[in-house]
């Protein structure tokens, strides 16, 4: 299994594009100081890589690792899935970046799934541009690809769930 970090900054990266704490400030002046936010691209087979998570500046994420680019054919991505820990904006808003592929695998907890389609509707913004395949991801390890020695699970660790789908219908369905 092959890791590499995209990045490592919490929501919004460094800087902020509201913040004059002396962090953000200093980023700022100093470029090299800037960071993405956190995420993981995770391979899969020797052709296949899985975003975790797929953040607002997942394409800046994307041509940064030259193992992500795509090629040699014209549409061809090494950039298999996504796999969302959570439902949260900064770990989902990316997906819509991702409208461009013929079929979008996104593996995720019951949960998840649920808070992004019903509270944020994701499934009918981004159906018309891109078929989205869902994985439903549990406590029993699976392949995260078919045929990968890699295996996933989930695991739970809050029920805190995003500020859009807090309160409704769906707020006692666990954790997301």
């Amino acid at each position: 299994m092959l890791l590499k970090v995209l990045g490592t900054a919490a929501g919004g990266g460094v800087p902020q594009w509201n913040c004059a704490c002396p962090g953000c400030s200093g980023a700022r002046a100093r470029p090299d100081r800037r960071r993405r936010h956190a995420s993981l691209a995770v391979r899969a087979d020797d052709d296949h890589w899985y975003l975790v998570n797929a953040t607002p500046d997942l394409a800046d994420q994307i041509e940064s690792t030259p193992a992500l680019h795509p090629g040699p054919a014209a549409r061809r991505t090494p950039v298999a899935g996504v796999v969302l820990t959570d439902a949260e904006l900064d770990h989902t808003l990316g997906i819509a970046r991702l409208r461009e592929a013929d079929r979008i695998e996104i593996l995720a907890t019951g949960p998840v799934r649920a808070a992004l389609r019903d509270r944020a509707h994701l499934d009918d913004v981004l159906t018309p541009y891109a078929e989205l395949t869902w994985r439903e991801l549990g406590p029993r390890p699976v392949p995260l690809r078919e045929g990968s020695a890699v295996e996933i699970s989930a695991v739970p660790v809050s029920g805190k769930r995003p500020r859009y789908a807090a309160a409704g219908p769906d707020a006692s369905a666990g954790p997301a």
